[in-house]
């Protein structure tokens, strides 16, 4: 009875422990090939935009949201903003801090981040705070959903402000092409290179 009594406070404990709930959400972010989902952003909770995600291992995405497009092929980095028909490349960075890259949030915030976890209705949300100054955030807290996907996350600047993305409707392993992840420069589109 001893050992029944202690294997169920073991199991309690993990399903409760925020490095295990992380890791679990780890392993199946990882397992995905590549995964499109609708995405609505607001800073300080106004203004809605609603836009879409894609992704494909290890670190390609392209964001699509109003008026802007974001595409990373792992090396490089395009912002294409529709309305002024001007492209800004750069050079991609592991340090990247766009809170749209789910490989960024689950795999390298997490590794500079104290974690603790709160029970939110149905969802696990896990509570990240950076240890250091080098995370441009003061605060992330990643809701997960009972898949194991990533429901919501808010993020919290040291002016105050918070910025919240609600992931939605994902579509996982669709073989996404790669020239999804690139971006051709038409005619009449003026280019930034920050290369």
């Amino acid at each position: 009875m001893l050992i029944t009594f202690l294997l169920i406070v073991n199991y309690s404990f993990s399903q409760y422990n925020p490095v295990d709930i992380l890791k679990s959400v780890q392993e199946k972010f990882n397992s995905i090939k590549d995964l499109s989902v609708d995405i609505i952003q607001m800073v300080n909770s106004q203004n809605p935009a609603k836009g879409k995600l894609f992704f494909k291992h290890p670190e390609n995405y392209r964001l699509e949201i109003t008026n802007q497009v974001i595409i990373n092929d792992g090396k490089t980095f395009w912002n294409y903003n529709k309305r002024q028909n001007k492209v800004i490349i750069d050079n991609f960075t592991e340090n990247n801090d766009n809170l749209f890259s789910i490989n960024y949030l689950l795999n390298e915030l997490p590794l500079k981040s104290n974690i603790s976890l709160e029970l939110d209705g149905n969802f696990k949300k896990l509570i990240l705070k950076p240890k250091d100054n080098s995370i441009p955030y003061n605060l992330i807290e990643i809701w997960v959903q009972s898949d194991k996907l990533v429901h919501k996350v808010n993020a919290f600047d040291n002016t105050g402000t918070s910025y919240t993305i609600i992931f939605k409707n994902y579509k996982i392993n669709q073989n996404l092409k790669s020239d999804l992840f690139s971006f051709k420069i038409s005619e009449g589109i003026k280019v930034i290179d920050l290369r």
